[in-house]
């Protein structure tokens, strides 16, 4: 039986992680999250009753760790998130490996960093990076919370797409970083996206909801990743330029 690509909580089709918890996430568990872990119960318990077992490629997040106590962050970092979202991740992943032990379900997880780039780009403001680059082809001021030093690490979907593939191919049940490996700030991101496809950029004090969830710098180890083939390769300038392109049909 194929495997299950189960992506939840997404703005694009096969591999969108939310970059930013969304303001309803902040304090309380959105709709988006209840109905997401109704979902993936209902699906192990309907693989539980197939033969054979489905395995099933779930997308985790960078939020689960929360803030990073060093860079970068390998799977072994506690997590200890700072927003329901992230929690209700590591909630996700519990469910999976208690159906793995019960019924023999196997499973992989794709701890995602920030995606970008896609069809659906930029639909959605706390989809950061395509929010960004939607707002700067149209002309539009892009506001950065505070003086946006912190560091992110941006993965392409084609590369996010190619990862999860890779670990539906997988016969054993890894837990992964997917990212890029690299860092860049928040700053220098939408400093380049400006300088490329227009737009300004204005500074504001953070929201007090979004700095309680706000987890700071973060920059994957994708070393265990790397070692079951993963190689991203689609480069932070080459992604912008498709992202740009593409949002520039829709002006």
């Amino acid at each position: 039986m194929p495997p299950l690509a189960l992506q939840m909580n997404t703005g694009v089709r096969v591999s969108r992680s939310t970059v930013i918890a969304p303001r309803s996430s902040a304090h309380s568990l959105s709709e988006n999250d209840r109905g997401d872990s109704a979902t993936l119960l209902a699906v192990l318990e309907a693989a539980a009753r197939l033969e054979p077992r489905p395995r099933i490629v779930f997308t985790g997040s960078r939020l689960q760790y929360g803030a990073a106590a060093t860079l970068p962050v390998a799977e072994s970092h506690p997590q200890l998130p700072t927003s329901p979202y992230g929690l209700h991740k590591m909630f996700c992943e519990a469910y999976l490996d208690l159906y793995r032990r019960r019924y023999g379900i196997g499973y992989a997880v794709a701890r995602a960093t920030n995606p970008y780039g896609g069809e659906a780009a930029g639909e959605q403001p706390y989809n950061v990076l395509d929010h960004v680059i939607r707002r700067a082809v149209r002309g539009e001021i892009v506001t950065i919370f505070g003086d946006g030093e912190q560091v992110r690490d941006y993965i392409h979907i084609d590369d996010m797409v190619a990862a999860l593939e890779l670990l539906a191919r997988r016969a054993d049940d890894p837990v992964v970083n997917i990212g890029s490996g690299a860092g860049i700030t928040f700053r220098a991101a939408v400093e380049r996206i400006v300088a490329l496809a227009g737009g300004s950029i204005a500074y504001a004090a953070w929201p007090p909801e979004l700095l309680a969830v706000e987890t700071g710098s973060f920059v994957a180890d994708i070393s265990r990743a790397r070692a079951l083939g993963f190689a991203p390769q689609v480069g932070f300038e080459a992604g912008i330029a498709r992202s740009i392109e593409g949002a520039g049909v829709g002006r």
